[in-house]
């Protein structure tokens, strides 16, 4: 049976950076390459004038309301938020706050002496929590108000001269701009300093998301820096930045003043580098130059002289066409004759791929060709050890093969020349071309790429066989005396060998089947027939595999704790806690007026312990009498408890049911307990055992005709103590 045959590939993206581009850029969210974006800026002009216009914050509360700042007049304006577009998004008219002398009910007041205006207030935002924090630069000091309670919650006072500015949120926290740098602070604890990068300069507005702080100086200038604070002072330049919002994580939206388009900037994954990626441009018509911000949905949303609006995504405009040269593909052997080339591509209707071979059995010492950057390169950062990068053709052959059109690419069936693997994504399929070329060690490929103007062909990798088919060799040798009618032939023999490769490779790596990680999700069910295991439609992919690597495993422990904790965690990808009710017989506290005390688990007084330990066979005794009770399930079938620290939903608690109801021994009863259903104070309750302090989804504000207030749903949300004693938790209950 033959063997694989061995390829050499281009695949990753550092691959794909030391190849010569021509009008190419690099793919941002997978490796590869596809047209460069036209620029739209061409030259100065009204696109690279500045802004006069005064930036007012912008802020959304948790409950999809947006508040605007006004630093002109001192006041702060809130909107109710719609996210349909044909309603509008936000709705006219809004309610002025803090300027008001006689508050409606609903609104906040500073439940003091009402104020008219704050004094050149310079930055507003909004936490996680609802709190809304106001800088009234002048005065120094920075107001917090409760916008759950409708109340000043209290007032920090800087040192004198601070000038507190701009602002932005980052979750619970939020970062303040002093003449001093940057401090952070919450709605409770007091400002702290941010260490900062020397020598950075006076910020003129910042943007915060968990994890990652940004600020903007020299805003609206032709020197306008975004800087990465904390990050080693990383930053890159954009002229005339007027204001910046973080979409996630990953992705900054850079605004440029007024009725200029958006441009969203993308971050590697841990690597913030010198210049982000450029992916997509927003059109933001009529924009007033005054602020963006990033609505609850995803979008940015502005202002313009016919209020408030969201930016609509650009589609971008490409090359026509462009090109790429490969460095040199070392096969090892002289005289080698190459296989087939594959590339893995998604071409869209009106564009197309096609490909050119240069071979030759030394590398090139003079008229190298220049190896040019792609389009977006700069935003990858330095190219490690680009000296050490492979050698680039001759310069005149390959000017010569670009004179007449490539070879076409033909397009492969649904099967993939790797066996036993999926695609990576759906789009993407593969296409072959016979090495159109003599013998040579080296081989350098030229991919031309065509596209419509509106859409581009993206390739992601490269494969070529370091070694062709050895058919001709079976046959006489007057087929092949003659060169050209030789060359024929071998491309021609090359589909009838490329089934036979591709079968006999398959057959070779049969045993991938038969792995749970390898095998193709199409044949998992099978595998599990092995083992004696039914899968269920509702898991994923992972679970599967993971439930078949486990299967001999979990078969040997079926109906044990430990059988069913692995189980279940495999399914939840959560640590899963297993109580059993009759471990815990004397932890819990005495009844108080039970017809018979000695039945309380723990009993205060004659020499009798609260508690015990779990498992133990000691239980407190009050006399030597025996006491009889009916047999109920409730109290005497074994029962237990699952416990799982995470958000199910439906199908997953039934799924978690089901697994429950197949797998736990026939004599037992059950209940699960999620996070969902809350924690309770009661006589399940054991901390760290059966509770968990800290976020939990089990209780959610009561929203008209969605909730039913009871046990599900809560009105209001608990107070912020300034004191760890002052914080009630009833009328008559205090914190602390």
């Amino acid at each position: 049976m033959a063997s694989s045959r061995p390829f050499v590939a281009i695949q990753s993206t550092d691959q794909w950076r030391r190849v010569a581009h021509q009008d190419t850029r690099l793919l941002t969210d997978a490796p590869g390459i596809a047209l460069k974006i036209r620029e739209r800026d061409s030259g100065p002009g009204p696109e690279l004038a500045p802004c006069d216009a005064v930036c007012t914050p912008l802020a959304f509360d948790p409950w999809c309301r947006l508040y605007r700042l006004n630093v002109d007049t001192g006041q702060v304006s809130r909107w109710r938020w719609s996210a349909c577009q044909a309603q509008g998004a936000v709705e006219k008219d809004g309610v002025d706050l803090l300027a008001q002398t006689d508050y409606p009910v609903g609104d906040f007041d500073w439940a003091t002496e009402p104020s008219t205006v704050l004094n050149k207030p310079r930055g507003m935002t909004i936490d996680s929590g609802g709190h809304l924090f106001i800088a009234e630069t002048e005065a120094d000091c920075i107001h917090i108000f409760d916008l759950a309670d409708r109340r000043l919650l209290r007032t920090v006072v800087l040192t004198a001269g601070s000038r507190p500015a701009a602002m932005a949120s980052g979750g619970d926290e939020v970062f303040v701009v002093v003449t001093v740098g940057v401090l952070r602070m919450s709605a409770m604890a007091d400002p702290l300093p941010v260490t900062l990068p020397p020598g950075l300069g006076v910020i003129d507005r910042l943007a915060a998301i968990e994890g990652q702080l940004v600020g903007l100086i020299k805003a609206d200038s032709v020197d306008a820096t975004i800087v990465s604070l904390g990050r080693d002072n990383v930053s890159f330049v954009q002229p005339f930045a007027t204001d910046i919002a973080f979409i996630d994580d990953r992705h900054l939206v850079v605004a440029r003043g007024c009725n200029r388009d958006f441009i969203q900037y993308r971050f590697l994954p841990l690597n913030w580098l010198l210049r982000p990626l450029e992916i997509r441009r927003w059109r933001a018509k009529g924009y007033d130059g005054r602020g963006i911000v990033t609505t609850p949905d995803g979008r940015i949303g502005y202002f313009s002289h016919k209020g408030f609006k969201t930016a609509l995504s650009i589609r971008p405009a490409y090359e026509t066409h462009g090109a790429v040269v490969t460095f040199a593909l070392d096969s090892g052997v002289f005289q080698n004759q190459w296989g087939i080339a594959y590339v893995d591509a998604c071409v869209p209707q009106g564009c197309g791929i096609r490909i050119n071979f240069h071979t030759s059995d030394e590398l090139p010492e003079f008229h190298n060709l220049t190896r040019s950057k792609a389009f977006n390169d700069g935003g990858f950062g330095e190219l490690p050890h680009e000296e050490l990068s492979p050698a680039m053709p001759d310069q005149r052959p390959i000017q010569d093969l670009q004179t007449h059109a490539g070879y076409r690419l033909f397009r492969r069936g649904s099967d993939d020349e790797l066996v036993w693997e999926e695609a990576t994504a759906e789009s993407v399929v593969t296409y072959e071309s016979p090495a159109h070329a003599p013998s040579g060690r080296y081989l350098w490929l030229t991919l031309e790429l065509t596209g419509s103007g509106k859409r581009t062909p993206t390739i992601n990798a490269l494969r070529v066989q370091t070694q062709g088919h050895d058919l001709l060799a079976h046959l006489p040798k007057l087929y092949s005396r003659d060169a050209r009618v030789g060359s024929f032939l071998r491309r021609y023999l090359a589909m009838p060998d490329s089934l036979l490769d591709h079968l006999d490779t398959a057959a070779l790596f049969r045993h991938a089947l038969l792995d749970p990680c390898s095998s193709p999700k199409e044949m998992l069910p099978w595998l599990a027939g092995f083992v004696g295991l039914v899968l269920d439609d509702r898991f994923s992919d992972g679970v599967r595999r993971r439930l078949i690597e486990a299967a001999v495993r979990l078969f040997r422990f079926r109906g044990t704790v430990e059988g069913l904790k692995t189980f279940l965690q495999i399914y939840t990808g959560v640590e899963i806690i297993i109580i059993e009710h009759f471990k815990v017989h004397g932890l819990g506290g005495a009844i108080v007026g039970a017809e018979h005390p000695e039945q309380g688990d723990a009993i205060l007084g004659a020499g009798y312990r609260v508690g015990q330990a779990l498992a133990s066979s000691d239980s407190p005794v009050i006399d030597d009498e025996p006491h009889f009770e009916t047999l109920t399930d409730e109290r005497h079938a074994h029962r237990f408890s699952v416990l799982i620290p995470a958000l199910l939903s439906s199908e997953q608690l039934d799924v978690v049911r089901h697994i429950l109801d197949q797998h736990r021994p026939a004599h037992t009863l059950f209940d699960v307990c999620t996070v969902e259903s809350g924690m309770r104070i009661g006589r399940g309750l054991h901390l760290q055992l059966s509770s968990i302090i800290g976020h939990t989804g089990g209780f959610l504000p009561v929203q008209l005709d969605s909730s039913t207030l009871g046990r599900g749903t809560t009105l209001g949300s608990p107070p912020l103590a300034s004191t760890a004693s002052g914080g009630r938790l009833d009328i008559n209950a205090r914190l602390g």
